[in-house]
C-alpha cells in the first residue's frame, strides 16, 4: 500500500554540497535567496538561505569543500 504525505508547510530542508561558496552564489543567483546564517566550522561550513517560503540548511564537509 502506498501513502502520500501531504504536508501543510514545507519548513526545513537539508541539503549537502560540494563547495559552500559556490552553493551560496547559485541559490542567490538562480532563486534569489536570502542568506538567514553563515556558520563555518572547521569540520564543515553550513548555511541557512530562505527562498520562497522556504528555508534550506546546506552544509559541506571539511573534506569537500
Amino acid at each position: 500500500m502506498v501513502t502520500t504525505i501531504q504536508p501543510r508547510r514545507l519548513n526545513h530542508m537539508n541539503m549537502v554540497l560540494r563547495n559552500a561558496e559556490e552553493g551560496i552564489q547559485h541559490f542567490r543567483d538562480a532563486f534569489d535567496a536570502e542568506l538567514v546564517a553563515d556558520m563555518p566550522k572547521p569540520a564543515y561550513h553550513a548555511f541557512l538561505f530562505a527562498t520562497g517560503g522556504v528555508l534550506f540548511e546546506a552544509f559541506c564537509p571539511a573534506n569537500t569543500c
